[in-house]
């Protein structure tokens, strides 16, 4: 294994500190390349954040056989899901695979458990993040379920500490694979009380997105049909 050398100038009134002079046979792309996984490294590790742009009311389906006047929602929980090339190796998990078609209410169906249960997605705790009410969850609580614009005071609600850092050696460049994938899936209801089959919002790869992550939450057409959404609300870069 070749050494670097760096050598500090001790004379003299200002300190300065030689460019580091590499030795023995490390070369320079070998040294590019050293740079360029620090750089992915730090990249991948770095926490996120998720905005989530709310219209006035959320998760109105629920209230479909009211007014629309009436139609004020109820608690929105939002589950954020961050998936490595890794955890698609497990049969399991094949629908989390970005290429898939899956709804929120496949994933509410289907959730990991503890312990894993057959026919569940088998993922650990720490990949998933939820904004809910509820106490006993699998996964990390960041923030409350979504009432709307109206009855949070606020249209934007921001919550931090979403880490996507896959573990294992070379593995941190994954948050830039086509097979990487951060979803943020919401709990709409329909009149009935069951999971609407809501397309998540889908950040593939991670790493093509900025910090924070923006989502739109809303209604299309309350008048009418409520139809719910989540979706991107920001450009890849």
């Amino acid at each position: 294994m070749s050494n670097v050398e760096c050598r500090v100038p001790t004379g003299g009134t200002r300190a300065s500190v030689e460019r580091l002079r590499p030795t023995g046979t490390l070369r320079r792309p070998a040294a590019a390349a050293l740079v360029l996984l620090v750089l992915v490294a730090v990249s991948g590790c770095s926490g996120r954040r998720v905005t989530l742009i709310q219209d006035e009311y959320v998760n109105t389906a629920i209230h479909l056989n009211r007014s629309p006047g009436q139609r004020t929602g109820e608690p929105l929980e939002v589950n954020v899901v961050c998936v490595y090339p890794s955890d698609l190796e497990k049969p399991e998990n094949a629908l989390l695979s970005p290429d898939s078609s899956i709804t929120a209410q496949l994933w509410f169906a289907r959730r990991p458990q503890n312990p894993p249960q057959p026919g569940q997605f088998n993922l650990p705790a720490a990949q998933i993040y939820l904004l809910t009410d509820e106490k006993d969850v699998y996964g990390k609580v960041v923030g409350k379920a979504l009432r709307g614009a109206k009855r949070d005071g606020r249209a934007e609600v921001t919550v931090g500490g979403i880490e996507f850092r896959e573990k294992g050696w070379f593995k941190s460049g994954s948050v830039y694979s086509s097979r990487s994938v951060i979803y943020v899936f919401a709990r709409f209801f329909d009149q009935n009380g069951a999971v609407l089959p809501i397309a998540p919002a889908k950040f593939n790869p991670p790493g093509s997105y900025g910090n924070p992550l923006r989502v739109h939450v809303g209604v299309r057409d309350p008048a009418g049909r409520a139809e719910q959404f989540i979706e991107i609300a920001m450009n890849r870069e």
